[in-house]
């Protein structure tokens, strides 16, 4: 009887210890709730309000892509328009594939095409096979693996001799859209770096003065930008104050460094310049571009744009401050202290709510 009662006892104290552990752990999963546009905004569906055909151009961001990396978004935008598929054809450049989808509706009608560049950058895995240091850490190991073996490389590879052949290609796309549907609307929709490649690509071109930028100046209406990484990723191009001593004056005092308003604003004017010289080649007869930004506030990669600086004067500027993330941890009965940034800067494409503002837009109630 004794031992009867000694093993029920230590039962009944495991089952104690196993409700506590997934009490405990409940308390530490917590819902994020950011969800912030800063302003009213159009989707996608206002871009028929004016023409029965639109073009949507979709590119990836860095990390590990293939042609499906779309897949999802395209099929979360087919049904909520009510669209039906009508073709879906490839093609390719020299490092790029293309997805060419056409969407119908009645006389309606949407041609995607979405752009991976992600063939130009599987040198990069190379990394993966020099990284044999068994002293990390397990976590460290994976993190490591995604985000600098697999998506920092892009940054670097396409800053260095990457970028004219990955340039040439997104130009072929966006050359090709323009010449299947001159006349169609058009909508981009880009993730963190690929922001920076379509951005340049128009910029090069419209300066050349190539004959399908004209369509381009006449048709886009919208720039939804997932996990904005302008500001990170120019900080290479920016002048040292001593170049610009007058606009960009920094004092030194205690080992910190004091800004003014004057230099900040002139250092957010210097790092957004091409965003500026896009919109100043492409705006016409006063018609200013929708640019949309998404940010989780939790994606260590991620900006939004600020919107009382110079170059706002030639864009129609919003922020949506917007939790992808789905869990963030903290100790019992806290608010949420940390989330994976990984799943806060990649999955953006995946959050119905980012596809409500893409297709519907926004407005305040």
């Amino acid at each position: 009887m004794k031992t009867i009662l000694k093993h029920t006892k230590k039962a009944v104290l495991v089952m104690l210890l196993l409700i506590s552990a997934g009490n405990f752990q409940s308390c530490m999963v917590h819902k994020l709730k950011v969800n912030q546009p800063s302003g009213e905004f159009n989707g996608i569906i206002k871009s028929f309000d004016t023409t029965n055909e639109v073009n949507l151009f979709i590119t990836h961001g860095m990390g590990i892509n293939e042609l499906g990396f779309a897949d999802g978004l395209v099929e979360s935008i087919q049904t909520k328009l009510s669209f039906k598929n009508d073709t879906t054809t490839y093609f390719s450049n020299s490092t790029s594939f293309v997805k060419k989808i056409v969407l119908r509706k009645d006389s309606l009608k949407m041609n995607i095409y979405v752009h991976g560049w992600f063939p130009a950058m599987q040198e990069k895995y190379i990394l993966t096979f020099i990284d044999y240091d068994e002293n990390r850490l397990e976590t460290m190991d994976n993190f490591k693996y995604q985000l600098m073996n697999q998506s920092i490389a892009d940054v670097i590879m396409y800053q260095g001799g990457l970028r004219t052949v990955i340039k040439n290609d997104i130009e072929g796309t966006l050359k090709q859209m323009v010449s299947d549907a001159p006349d169609a609307n058009i909508i981009c929709i880009s993730e963190s770096l690929g922001s920076k490649m379509l951005v340049e690509t128009l910029n090069e071109n419209l300066t050349e003065g190539e004959p399908w930028t004209t369509k381009w100046k006449e048709n886009l209406r919208s720039v939804y930008m997932l996990s904005n990484q302008l500001p990170l990723l120019y900080l290479g191009d920016i002048k040292t104050a001593q170049e610009t001593e007058n606009k960009l004056a920094v004092k030194s005092l205690a080992n910190t460094t004091i800004m003014t308003e004057g230099t900040k604003t002139a250092l957010l004017n210097e790092i957004y310049m091409p965003l500026k010289k896009l919109a100043l080649q492409m705006n016409q007869n006063d018609k200013k571009i929708q640019l949309v930004a998404f940010s989780d506030p939790n994606d260590l990669l991620t900006y939004p744009i600020p919107e009382q600086i110079e170059y706002t004067e030639n864009f129609e500027v919003f922020n949506v401050s917007i939790s992808v993330a789905k869990k963030g941890y903290s100790w019992p009965f806290g608010k949420p202290k940390i989330v994976n940034p990984l799943n806060a800067h990649l999955e953006y494409k995946e959050n119905s709510k980012i596809i409500d503002y893409l297709v519907l837009g926004h407005t305040i109630k």
